[in-house]
Parts: C-alpha cells; sequence; structure tokens
C-alpha cells in the first residue's frame, strides 16, 4: 500500500505540475530519476522504519531492509514516469513545418512537407567521464539541422560568398531584400548572377531521382526573416570506451566514432520518419542548442527554438512496454522484500513495549 500510494501520488503530481502546467523548470533527469528516488525515502522512514525496528536483525541489516524497500518503489515509479510522457503526448498534424509556430505546442508532429537543410547542420561535441579508475568514457555528438517548408538559398548582403548546398553565391552589397517564396522567386531569378541561374536544382532529401521543382524552393536574400519559426531536427550519437586506454588509441576511436557518426547523418533519410517528437527540458536538448547556436538561423531568444527529434517507429508503439516494465519492477521489488521477510523473526520484546 505505502509503494502504491507514493507510484500513484507522485505520478499525479508529476502530470499536473510538469507536464500540463509546466510550473517547475527541472530537468526531466531530475523529475523521472533523482527525485523519484530520493522522495522514495520519505514513506519508507515514516511508515516502514517503525515496522522493520521490530525485526529481530541487527540494526546495519535493517538498513538493508529500509534500502531494498526504496529501490522496489522508486523504479517503478521512475518507470511510470517514462511511460506518461509518451502515452499523454498530443500529436498534432501539419501540412508545413512553419505552421508550427501557429499553433499550440504539443509533443508530437506529424508534417506533410519539411526540409531538413543538412548542409546548414551544427555540431556540439563532448566527451564524459563516470566512475573511478576502471570508469568509462563517453562520447557524444549532437548535431542539430534547420527545418524549413523548403529548400532555402541564402544570399549574402555583405558581398561575400555564401556556401548553401550545392552552390556557391556572390551579390553586391544591398539592403535587405525579403524572403521570397516559390514562384515568385522565378521573377528574381533573372537579377541574380549566372551562376545560380544555370544552377540544377537539387534533389529531394530520400528520393535523389526527383529534382525540386522552382516552385519548391525558398530563396532569401538577405537576414532571415525573425518572425519565421526556428525549428531544428536533431540527431545524438554517443559511444562508450574505457578511460584507461592509451592516449593515442581514444584519439584513433574518437575520429573513428565521428567519421563514422557523419556519414551516418549525411545518408540519414529524415523523410522516413513516421513522427517528431518535441524534446523537453533534458540534457540532449542543451546540446542540441548549443550546436544550433552556432548558426545564424538560430533565434535571438532561446525560448522561440523548437527542438525537435525523427521518430522511426510506429506512433502507436511510442509507449513499448513501459507500462509493463513498470509493474514488472513493482512485482520483482516487492516479492524480494517479501522473500526476505521469510528468514527473520520479530523481536518479542519490542513487540510487548
Amino acid at each position: 500500500m505505502i509503494a502504491a500510494g507514493f507510484m500513484f501520488v507522485y505520478t499525479c503530481l508529476d502530470w499536473w505540475l510538469v507536464i500540463r502546467l509546466d510550473v517547475i523548470p527541472w530537468k526531466e533527469e531530475v523529475t523521472h530519476f533523482w527525485l523519484p528516488y530520493g522522495l522514495a525515502w520519505v514513506p519508507v522512514l515514516i511508515w516502514l522504519r517503525p515496522c522493520i525496528r521490530l525485526l529481530d536483525i541487527i540494526e546495519k541489516r535493517r538498513f538493508g531492509y529500509l534500502f531494498i524497500a526504496s529501490i522496489a518503489i522508486s523504479i517503478p515509479t521512475l518507470l511510470l514516469q517514462d511511460y506518461l510522457e509518451t502515452s499523454t503526448g498530443e500529436l498534432t498534424t501539419l501540412s508545413k513545418i512553419s505552421q508550427i509556430g501557429t499553433v499550440r505546442p504539443t509533443k508530437y508532429y506529424t508534417v506533410q512537407r519539411y526540409y531538413a537543410e543538412k548542409e546548414l547542420a551544427q555540431i556540439e561535441r563532448s566527451a564524459i567521464q563516470a566512475g573511478g579508475r576502471s570508469s568509462t568514457l563517453t562520447y557524444h555528438i549532437y548535431i542539430s539541422t534547420p527545418l524549413f517548408d523548403k529548400r532555402v538559398i541564402v544570399l549574402s548582403d555583405t558581398g561575400k560568398a555564401t556556401r548553401i548546398g550545392e552552390a556557391t553565391k556572390i551579390t553586391p552589397k544591398q539592403d535587405p531584400v525579403p524572403v521570397i517564396v516559390g514562384k515568385n522567386a522565378l521573377g528574381a531569378m533573372g537579377k541574380l548572377p549566372d551562376t545560380i541561374q544555370n544552377k540544377q536544382a537539387p534533389p529531394i532529401a530520400g528520393n535523389p531521382s526527383k529534382a525540386l521543382d522552382p516552385g519548391e524552393v525558398s530563396l532569401t536574400i538577405g537576414p532571415i526573416d525573425p518572425g519565421q519559426p526556428r525549428v531544428w531536427l536533431c540527431i545524438h550519437y554517443e559511444r562508450q570506451l574505457k578511460k584507461n586506454l592509451e592516449p593515442s588509441e581514444k584519439d584513433r576511436i574518437w575520429k573513428d566514432f565521428f567519421q563514422v557518426s557523419w556519414q551516418d547523418f549525411k545518408e540519414v533519410d529524415f523523410n522516413r520518419a513516421f513522427y517528431l517528437d518535441r524534446i523537453g527540458n533534458t540534457e540532449n536538448r542543451d546540446n542540441y542548442e548549443i550546436a544550433a547556436q552556432k548558426s545564424s538561423f538560430y533565434p535571438s531568444s532561446p525560448d522561440s527554438a523548437i527542438i525537435l527529434e525523427p521518430r522511426y517507429a510506429l506512433f502507436s508503439e511510442r509507449n513499448g512496454h513501459k507500462l509493463d516494465w513498470a509493474f514488472l519492477a513493482f512485482g520483482i521489488g516487492a516479492g524480494i522484500f517479501f522473500i526476505l521477510l521469510l528468514f527473520v523473526s520479530l523481536d518479542k520484546s519490542k513487540m510487548d513495549y
């Protein structure tokens, strides 16, 4: 009853304060892991500890019983939080990615039309150590790619060459010109250098045999419209290795990891994603934002940046077996605790007292 009551109350508070109202600005790692484990000790110490003190065992073993009880409560609780986040997330359907800034924010999106400009992708790299002497070293690569309704050609208004995709463009310094979208871009083509006019339209991502029609290309001259939603599609790669490896071996593994990850990113077909997942307040999101901030497309206000990850499984399968694992963990924890109680007896002197 203590465990079931704690899981129910904590899950309800998480849904109400964190997911629905979003009034607690804590990392998901805190609300989904550290907080369930820490707070699980509250009911254990208040209600279970007096009962454990009645057992005829030494004090150190009593603490072991309390520790096992806290684990038996916290693990299913944190599994329930992962299930809660995915099961309660709403799915919004958009005809194009720019509409994401005009609708109420939701957890998931399906978008009929978007273009991931990989040539504008930005990268953040990190290495994290964990443990003691035999600890592991984990390499992380975070890649953030801006999303647009159509393929974007950006022309510099500073007189400098800007390489975007397959073309290099140079235009004289001039006053900024608003974004020219779709077939309206054809009228501006006559004023552009031949090096741009003669470029063949780039292939559509995921369908190299089909070229983009000029009406499917957004032409941008000068600064990007500040009102345009800043949407980023992101991928995270990681690799673990032993910390005690030779520096030369670590360097070789890092270079190999970077090359493999970058090649995978270039080959991945984002159009195969069934839906897009809006990333919440996590460590991964922070690193995605650090990568995106290296781009001139990143908004001046970080709050307006929208960070998404592609999901390649069916939306109906998003929960996986999280709920089953939560109940299984609860059953295993309760079973282990019950079996341990069978090997001890009650201290009659304390019971009489």
